[in-house]
């Protein structure tokens, strides 16, 4: 209904054994709001909160950002608008350089002239001088084709950003980094990863560990005759960006999709849907870095 529209949030203080009373982070009856990310300061114990909505009044894609007051996010600044535009504008993120410089990223979609097709390019706003004041937006990425879906971790306060990029009309994936000292760097040059695959990337997730990036996604092998998605892993380390060579870690007859990878010390948990058995089955692998 209308009044239960919106973007919530329930929040834990013992460890997820009990939950608040769920709470409403955008406008009531909001039921355009959709695409919600949040991150949690280890520092000061704020929460971030931004989430996606159109405006029907307006006609406008909006960026919408919030942050706690507090350490338990009881109580709520006021909403902000990070982007607002007639263009597309989706899948927003946050990720954090301590102690609270808060960066958000999101994807805008404008409608070309010549082939009435939307082109996407990634913007993100950074903090200033304090959690609510943002700089004006620059370009993650730019280019003649589309580059969406960003992927942000911080390792070290330095942010590495993964993406899909369709510039020769196939998925890739492609990679930069966004260095603490230089937050406006402009990282559209050549990218450091970039995977041409057979067909679209169904899939991705990034994680990083005692200096090494861990890369994890799903596509369709150029040489597989059998037409499945495989679950594929590339590795680099940070100080020297050289991914190496993909290796599949699904080897199914079916279609291996949405992998999430995470790493702790130099152990590799990864998990993956998988449809072999004609089921949605979930696959989970655990991988020991030499």
């Amino acid at each position: 209904s209308e009044l239960n529209g919106g973007i919530r949030m329930k929040g834990s203080l013992d460890n997820g054994n009990s939950f608040t009373i769920s709470k409403i982070i955008g406008q009531k009856g909001d039921i355009s709001a959709s695409s919600p990310d949040a991150l949690l300061n280890q520092i000061n114990g704020h929460l971030y909160v931004v989430w996606h909505n159109f405006d029907e009044q307006t006609n406008k894609h909006n960026i919408l950002y919030r942050s706690s007051t507090n350490d338990q996010a009881t109580e709520f600044s006021n909403i902000k608008t990070i982007a607002s535009s007639f263009d597309t504008l989706s899948n927003p993120r946050l990720s954090i350089i301590e102690p609270n410089q808060v960066f958000v990223f999101w994807e805008e979609g404008i409608l070309e002239p010549i082939t009435n097709n939307l082109s996407f390019d990634i913007k993100y706003k950074t903090t200033t001088n304090s959690e609510f004041n943002f700089s004006v937006p620059r370009y993650l990425i730019k280019n003649p084709a589309n580059s969406y879906d960003p992927e942000i971790k911080n390792y070290n306060n330095t942010l590495y950003t993964l993406w899909k990029d369709t510039t020769e009309n196939s998925d890739n994936l492609k990679f930069k980094i966004l260095n603490q000292n230089q937050p406006f760097l402009n990282v559209s040059s050549t990218p450091i990863l970039n995977i041409t695959t057979k067909n679209t990337i169904s899939g991705k997730d990034m994680s990083i560990s005692n200096g090494t990036i861990y890369i994890l996604w799903s596509h369709i092998p150029r040489l597989n005759t059998t037409n499945n998605y495989e679950i594929y892993l590339s590795t680099s380390s940070i100080n020297k960006i050289n991914f190496n060579d993909p290796i599949n870690i699904s080897n199914s007859i079916g279609n291996s999709t949405s992998p999430v990878i995470n790493t702790v010390n130099n152990n590799i948990f990864t998990i993956w849907s998988d449809n072999t058995t004609g089921n949605g089955d979930i696959y989970f692998k655990k991988l020991v870095e030499k």
